[in-house]
Protein backbone atom coordinates (compact mmCIF):
# COMPACT_ATOMS: atom_id res chain seq x y z
CA UNK A 1 0.00 0.00 0.00
CA UNK A 2 1.32 3.63 -0.96
CA UNK A 3 0.71 6.71 0.51
CA UNK A 4 1.13 10.62 -0.85
CA UNK A 5 -0.05 13.58 1.30
CA UNK A 6 0.04 17.07 0.25
CA UNK A 7 -0.81 19.99 2.73
CA UNK A 8 0.58 22.87 4.59
CA UNK A 9 1.75 22.62 8.24
CA UNK A 10 2.16 25.55 11.01
CA UNK A 11 3.32 24.85 14.22
CA UNK A 12 3.33 26.34 17.76
CA UNK A 13 4.81 25.29 21.11
CA UNK A 14 2.28 26.46 24.02
CA UNK A 15 1.90 25.83 27.50
CA UNK A 16 -0.75 23.15 28.48
CA UNK A 17 -3.02 25.82 29.94
CA UNK A 18 -3.28 27.20 26.42
CA UNK A 19 -3.20 23.80 24.79
CA UNK A 20 -6.30 22.82 26.81
CA UNK A 21 -8.04 26.19 26.56
CA UNK A 22 -8.26 25.80 23.04
CA UNK A 23 -9.18 22.32 22.92
CA UNK A 24 -11.94 23.47 24.78
CA UNK A 25 -12.49 26.14 22.39
CA UNK A 26 -12.22 23.71 19.10
CA UNK A 27 -14.61 21.27 20.51
CA UNK A 28 -17.77 22.33 18.66
CA UNK A 29 -15.69 22.20 14.87
CA UNK A 30 -13.65 19.29 15.56
CA UNK A 31 -13.48 15.49 16.32
CA UNK A 32 -11.43 12.99 17.21
CA UNK A 33 -9.38 11.24 14.49
CA UNK A 34 -9.16 7.75 13.89
CA UNK A 35 -6.34 7.17 16.26
CA UNK A 36 -7.72 8.63 19.18
CA UNK A 37 -9.90 6.27 20.79
CA UNK A 38 -12.24 7.94 22.69
CA UNK A 39 -10.16 11.01 23.43
CA UNK A 40 -7.31 9.43 24.85
CA UNK A 41 -3.42 10.40 23.43
CA UNK A 42 -1.89 7.50 21.32
CA UNK A 43 1.51 7.26 20.81
CA UNK A 44 3.94 7.73 17.36
CA UNK A 45 7.51 5.65 17.33
CA UNK A 46 9.94 7.16 14.81
CA UNK A 47 13.38 6.18 13.72
CA UNK A 48 14.83 9.63 11.39
CA UNK A 49 17.91 8.76 9.25
CA UNK A 50 20.90 10.67 8.51
CA UNK A 51 24.08 10.74 6.95
CA UNK A 52 27.19 9.77 9.40
CA UNK A 53 27.93 13.55 8.87
CA UNK A 54 24.15 14.78 10.04
CA UNK A 55 24.25 16.07 6.38
CA UNK A 56 20.18 16.30 6.45
CA UNK A 57 19.45 17.75 9.47
CA UNK A 58 22.54 20.29 9.05
CA UNK A 59 20.41 21.34 6.16
CA UNK A 60 17.13 21.21 7.72
CA UNK A 61 17.87 23.62 10.54
CA UNK A 62 19.70 25.97 8.21
CA UNK A 63 15.90 26.62 6.80
CA UNK A 64 16.02 26.06 3.38
CA UNK A 65 13.04 26.35 1.30
CA UNK A 66 13.68 23.08 0.06
CA UNK A 67 14.45 19.96 2.51
CA UNK A 68 13.69 16.46 2.75
CA UNK A 69 14.62 13.73 5.64
CA UNK A 70 13.78 10.07 5.54
CA UNK A 71 11.80 7.86 9.02
CA UNK A 72 10.69 4.86 9.72
CA UNK A 73 7.31 5.25 12.10
CA UNK A 74 5.26 3.32 13.73
CA UNK A 75 1.48 4.55 15.12
CA UNK A 76 0.12 2.08 18.37
CA UNK A 77 -1.17 -0.80 16.95
CA UNK A 78 -0.42 -0.18 13.41
CA UNK A 79 2.10 -1.77 10.69
CA UNK A 80 5.02 0.16 10.14
CA UNK A 81 5.29 3.12 7.24
CA UNK A 82 8.43 4.27 5.91
CA UNK A 83 8.04 8.04 4.21
CA UNK A 84 9.88 10.51 2.88
CA UNK A 85 9.13 14.41 4.24
CA UNK A 86 9.65 17.06 1.46
CA UNK A 87 8.95 20.50 2.41
CA UNK A 88 8.80 23.20 -0.31
CA UNK A 89 8.07 26.76 0.74
CA UNK A 90 5.58 25.91 3.11
CA UNK A 91 4.39 23.28 1.73
CA UNK A 92 4.65 19.66 3.13
CA UNK A 93 4.68 16.45 0.52
CA UNK A 94 5.28 13.09 2.16
CA UNK A 95 5.49 9.63 0.03
CA UNK A 96 5.28 6.50 2.41
CA UNK A 97 5.00 3.11 2.09
CA UNK A 98 3.32 0.26 4.67
CA UNK A 99 5.46 -2.44 5.79
CA UNK A 100 4.11 -4.89 7.59
CA UNK A 101 5.71 -6.93 10.28
CA UNK A 102 7.40 -9.56 7.23
CA UNK A 103 8.33 -6.54 5.09
CA UNK A 104 9.90 -4.66 7.77
CA UNK A 105 11.80 -7.13 8.31
CA UNK A 106 13.25 -7.57 4.95
CA UNK A 107 14.03 -3.80 4.61
CA UNK A 108 16.20 -3.32 8.10
CA UNK A 109 17.79 -6.48 7.60
CA UNK A 110 18.70 -6.13 3.47
CA UNK A 111 17.44 -2.67 2.74
CA UNK A 112 14.88 -4.14 -0.02
CA UNK A 113 11.27 -2.36 -0.60
CA UNK A 114 8.44 -2.99 -2.25
CA UNK A 115 8.64 -2.46 -6.25
CA UNK A 116 6.18 0.34 -6.20
CA UNK A 117 6.94 3.48 -7.81
CA UNK A 118 7.39 5.11 -4.29
CA UNK A 119 9.23 1.97 -2.64
CA UNK A 120 11.80 2.47 -5.59
CA UNK A 121 11.67 6.07 -4.85
CA UNK A 122 13.05 5.49 -1.35
CA UNK A 123 15.44 2.96 -2.02
CA UNK A 124 16.96 5.57 -4.28
CA UNK A 125 17.07 7.98 -1.95
CA UNK A 126 18.46 5.71 0.81
CA UNK A 127 21.41 4.33 -1.63
CA UNK A 128 22.89 7.80 -3.43
CA UNK A 129 22.23 9.87 0.08
CA UNK A 130 23.96 6.67 2.61
CA UNK A 131 21.68 8.15 4.81
CA UNK A 132 21.05 5.16 8.37
CA UNK A 133 19.32 5.11 11.31
CA UNK A 134 20.34 8.42 13.66
CA UNK A 135 17.74 9.18 16.35
CA UNK A 136 14.53 6.98 17.61
CA UNK A 137 11.96 9.99 18.61
CA UNK A 138 8.45 9.33 20.04
CA UNK A 139 5.69 11.43 21.57
CA UNK A 140 2.18 10.95 22.48
CA UNK A 141 -0.60 12.38 20.64
CA UNK A 142 -4.07 13.83 21.03
CA UNK A 143 -5.31 14.55 17.43
CA UNK A 144 -8.55 16.14 15.63
CA UNK A 145 -10.05 16.67 12.45
CA UNK A 146 -12.60 19.19 10.88
CA UNK A 147 -16.52 18.55 11.37
CA UNK A 148 -17.26 20.82 8.45
CA UNK A 149 -13.55 20.60 6.64
CA UNK A 150 -12.10 16.96 7.15
CA UNK A 151 -8.78 18.40 5.49
CA UNK A 152 -8.23 20.43 8.56
CA UNK A 153 -6.42 18.91 11.05
CA UNK A 154 -4.86 19.81 14.72
CA UNK A 155 -2.30 17.80 17.23
CA UNK A 156 -1.02 17.96 20.33
CA UNK A 157 2.57 16.36 21.26
CA UNK A 158 3.24 15.32 24.78
CA UNK A 159 6.07 13.67 26.35
CA UNK A 160 8.90 13.99 23.38
CA UNK A 161 11.50 11.90 23.84
CA UNK A 162 14.62 10.44 22.35
CA UNK A 163 17.44 8.35 22.01
CA UNK A 164 20.69 7.89 20.36
CA UNK A 165 21.41 4.46 21.28
CA UNK A 166 19.30 0.86 20.62
CA UNK A 167 17.23 2.28 17.86
CA UNK A 168 14.77 -0.23 17.52
CA UNK A 169 10.85 1.35 17.06
CA UNK A 170 9.68 -1.18 18.58
CA UNK A 171 10.94 -0.64 22.17
CA UNK A 172 10.09 2.92 24.18
CA UNK A 173 12.36 2.83 26.90
CA UNK A 174 15.99 4.84 28.05
CA UNK A 175 14.30 8.02 26.45
CA UNK A 176 15.40 11.58 27.63
CA UNK A 177 12.73 14.45 27.20
CA UNK A 178 13.27 16.79 24.10
CA UNK A 179 10.93 20.22 25.34
CA UNK A 180 10.50 20.89 29.58
CA UNK A 181 7.36 19.76 31.32
CA UNK A 182 4.08 22.11 31.03
CA UNK A 183 4.47 22.59 27.25
CA UNK A 184 3.03 20.80 24.20
CA UNK A 185 3.92 21.34 20.20
CA UNK A 186 0.54 22.06 18.32
CA UNK A 187 0.33 21.42 14.82
CA UNK A 188 -2.32 22.72 12.66
CA UNK A 189 -2.47 20.83 9.39
CA UNK A 190 -4.49 21.67 5.92
CA UNK A 191 -5.11 21.36 2.55
CA UNK A 192 -5.56 25.55 2.19
CA UNK A 193 -5.68 28.07 4.94
CA UNK A 194 -5.97 28.17 8.78
CA UNK A 195 -9.59 29.42 8.75
CA UNK A 196 -10.59 32.40 10.18
CA UNK A 197 -12.38 31.63 13.24
CA UNK A 198 -9.41 29.47 14.14
CA UNK A 199 -6.59 31.78 13.89
CA UNK A 200 -9.13 34.56 16.01
CA UNK A 201 -8.65 31.77 18.54
CA UNK A 202 -4.76 31.75 18.06
CA UNK A 203 -5.04 35.20 18.37
CA UNK A 204 -6.77 35.40 21.74
CA UNK A 205 -5.09 32.89 23.15
CA UNK A 206 -1.79 34.29 22.28
CA UNK A 207 -0.52 32.15 20.10
CA UNK A 208 1.83 32.46 18.10
CA UNK A 209 3.56 29.84 14.96
CA UNK A 210 6.89 29.29 16.48
CA UNK A 211 9.70 27.07 13.67
CA UNK A 212 10.14 23.84 15.37
CA UNK A 213 11.63 20.98 14.65
CA UNK A 214 11.53 17.59 17.02
CA UNK A 215 14.51 16.24 15.25
CA UNK A 216 16.25 19.39 14.55
CA UNK A 217 16.00 20.43 18.09
CA UNK A 218 17.88 17.41 19.35
CA UNK A 219 20.47 17.72 16.45
CA UNK A 220 21.12 21.00 17.79
CA UNK A 221 21.41 20.37 21.27
CA UNK A 222 23.99 17.47 20.42
CA UNK A 223 26.01 20.42 18.29
CA UNK A 224 26.03 22.38 22.35
CA UNK A 225 26.75 19.49 24.37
Amino acid sequence: MVFEFKRYECKFMVTSEQASELRSRTAPRMSWDSYCKDGKPYKIYNIYYDTPNRDVLRRSVAGPYFKEKLRLRRYDGSCCFLEIKRKVGKIVLKRRVALDDKLKTEFLNTGKLPETQIGRELSYYIRTTGVEPYIYLAYDRIAYSGIEDPTLRITFDTNIRERHNNLDIDIDTGNTPVIPEGYELLEIKTSSSIPLWLTRELSSLKIYRRSFSKAGTVFIKEKQA
